[in-house]
């Protein structure tokens, strides 16, 4: 690209960012509000220092976004910013636009278990077998007993699965159920419940189920009765609710993907059986609605519960062990180090945060139509929550060196028993210390540094993505015999990889590599010899042998390109919203076929050498060892790695 190509890029990307900036939406600040943000933020220059922050980044991460701030039971502001729609000019308005939730949907189902719990009909401790059909208990055969606090705290021992019944088109809710969507993506139970944190779709999903099971309603209709229609939320609705209604959808945001200087559009998913995990969508000032009543005057119990000591414990670490293992407030997160609990989310097109200060009955909404926008959503809290990065004070007295807890660890939060076990089991965070009291957390391309507070408790105090803030702001060290074991983080611990784990993945890797050399070279080699020797009218080696030896040099080729295309379209390539079962499991079905072709012509192959290996050339057995022996550890690795499991 040459220069004036260049600057005339920048300008035009300088014109569209202003042209985003000077389109705001129902402007709203209540000049009579009197005081301050936690962070020491006058209420009247609330609407200058956010706009001065948002002119940073809209247009540039995101297309649209709406911010309500609430303060003792009022909403003192709320404005949008850009576009809700940019093909159609759309503004974002924090009043009208409906956007996607993800996850904060999951405080509604924390908040419906609270309701049940003070009613009297569920016990939080109890084993959740209690509150299943017999029928559930068989189809749903868990391994290890959990409760509903053990879901609040992602603490039910489930593995990540990332197959979910998501999809592009709408569910027939007619003839599908949340129990159906759960059972076909059910996960394995990887850890103990009640000993850690991994966070859990499929759990928080599973906790709706339970709330539908307790109360005999749809989780969406539970939902609106006790939720959203006592907060006020008239314009919010949970997937089965919104799929159908046109008055309601006609107001929703298009949501985008960041792709260079642009948005690229995506398609509205469905989550079926899961979308009490993260489904519900509706506008940022009902969203505001829902933090006013949770934050009702001192002594009130406000709209959602009817005793105010159900909301002064739904407010409080839930975890077994608080002092040692500090965890979620009863599936509300807390906002990194500061005295704020809240939620965020993201889905196809869309990130969502908010965040509440119990103490002085604040809070806000941060809604974006752009997936992983993480500038605006999470840096609002650091403005309004007072951001404390860079200015920790170690705890007084001696702390052990830093260098006692380096080591390598896995995140949790990984999956077990699918294909996707190479990309997750793969994902090493190494911990290095960097002085006495000061460590590294490097995991990919992510480097976060963190400075020791108290014995084997670190503080985050930079990281090179803003999204650390909200999930590593801490990390508690478990030691044993001097040894770091476990790493508590909020949202997903960190344990220590199996033994083999890391030799094993080194070896699979030099496996694959070699693979990939061998089989694509090899085949290009015997081609273009095949081709010099028509041309010179020289002999060509037809035998059985060799047509047997080129053909399992064809399924390796074959098994290494259906699995990177697997991989890859998947993850990297396709626009589609979710891994199910049917774009998956005919690349499956394809290593299974492979897998035979590949060991009948090994058994020929054996065979035809054993009886005509005097007329087989050294070159020739050179090659073929190689082929036979690669083929069979490519399919060994590819077998450990479950890319031979049928999702």
């Amino acid at each position: 690209m040459n220069i004036k190509a260049c600057k005339a890029r920048k300008v035009l990307i300088l014109l569209m960012t202003m042209l985003f900036v000077m389109l705001s939406a129902n402007v709203y600040a209540n000049t009579e509000a009197t005081g301050q943000t936690p962070s020491g933020i006058p209420f009247s220059e609330l609407d200058s220092t956010i706009d001065a922050f948002v002119t940073e980044h809209i247009g540039i991460s995101t297309p649209g976004v709406a911010i309500v701030i609430v303060h003792e039971g009022e909403i003192i502001f709320s404005r949008g910013w850009g576009y809700a729609d940019i093909e159609n000019n759309t503004p974002f308005d924090p009043s009208i636009t409906v956007s996607r939730h993800g996850s904060i949907n999951k405080t509604f189902v924390w908040v419906a278990a609270m309701q049940l719990a003070e009613r009297g009909l569920l016990d939080l401790d109890a084993d959740i077998a209690n509150y299943l059909s017999p029928e559930d208990i068989a189809l749903f055969d868990f391994e290890m007993p959990f409760t509903m606090r053990d879901l609040m705290n992602h603490g039910a021992g489930f593995a990540e699965t990332f197959h979910y019944l998501e999809s592009a088109s709408v569910f027939d809710w007619q003839n599908f159920s949340v129990r159906d969507g759960l059972l076909a993506s059910q996960p394995s139970q990887i850890f103990t419940p009640g000993t850690a944190s991994s966070y859990s779709n499929w759990g928080s999903a599973f906790a709706g189920y339970i709330v539908s099971q307790i109360s005999g309603l749809g989780f969406a209709d539970f939902n609106m009765q006790n939720i959203l229609l006592p907060a006020g939320m008239e314009n919010t609705l949970d997937e089965p609710l919104w799929t159908s209604n046109q008055a309601f959808m006609q107001n929703m945001a298009v949501g985008y993907s960041a792709i260079n200087s642009g948005f690229r559009e995506r398609s509205i998913s469905h989550l079926g059986g899961h979308y009490p995990a993260g489904s519900s969508m509706g506008t940022a000032e009902d969203l505001a609605r829902f933090i006013i009543a949770l934050t009702p005057e001192q002594g009130n119990s406000g709209s959602l519960f009817e005793n105010r000591a159900t909301l002064d414990l739904l407010f409080t670490q839930s975890s077994p062990d608080p002092e040692n293992r500090p965890s979620f407030y009863h599936g509300f997160m807390p906002h990194g180090i500061f005295d704020a609990i809240g939620h965020s989310g993201g889905i196809a097109g869309f990130t969502a945060n908010f965040g509440i200060v119990p103490e002085e009955r604040f809070g806000w909404v941060v809604l974006s139509n752009t997936e992983g926008e993480f500038d605006i959503t999470l840096g609002l809290t650091h403005i309004l929550a007072e951001n404390t990065i860079g200015q920790i004070v170690p705890t007084l007295g001696d702390l052990p060196h830093a260098s006692v807890v380096e080591g390598q660890f896995m995140p949790l939060r990984r999956t077990q028993g699918s294909f996707m076990d190479f990309l997750t089991n793969t994902a090493i965070a190494n911990v290095t210390a960097l002085d006495e009291n000061t460590i590294r957390l490097a995991m990919g391309a992510f480097d976060l540094d963190f400075v020791q507070i108290e014995p084997y408790v670190f503080r985050l105090v930079s990281a090179s993505e803003p999204f650390a803030y909200a999930s590593f702001s801490e990390l508690r060290f478990r030691m044993e015999n001097g040894e770091p074991m476990h790493i508590y983080a909020p949202g997903s611990d960190f344990s220590l990889p199996p033994q083999w784990r890391v030799p094993f993945t080194m070896f699979s890797v030099g496996v694959v590599t070699t693979s990939v050399l061998f089989f694509l070279v090899m085949p290009i080699v015997l081609l273009i010899a095949f081709v010099v020797k028509k041309m010179r009218n020289k002999p060509i080696d037809k035998t059985k042998f060799r047509l047997l030896n080129v053909g399992m040099m064809l399924c390796g080729l074959f098994l290494l390109v259906n699995n990177v295309l697997n991989v890859v379209l998947r993850f990297f390539v396709s626009d589609a919203i979710a891994i199910t079962a049917s774009n998956v499991n005919p690349h499956i079905w394809t290593n299974y076929l492979l897998a035979g072709l590949s060991a009948l012509m090994a058994i020929g192959s054996i065979l035809f050498l054993v009886k005509e290996k005097g007329a087989i050339s050294i070159k020739s057995k050179v090659i073929y060892g190689t082929t036979i022996v690669l083929l069979a550890l490519l399919i060994f690795i590819l077998r450990n790695w479950n890319f031979f499991v049928l999702l």
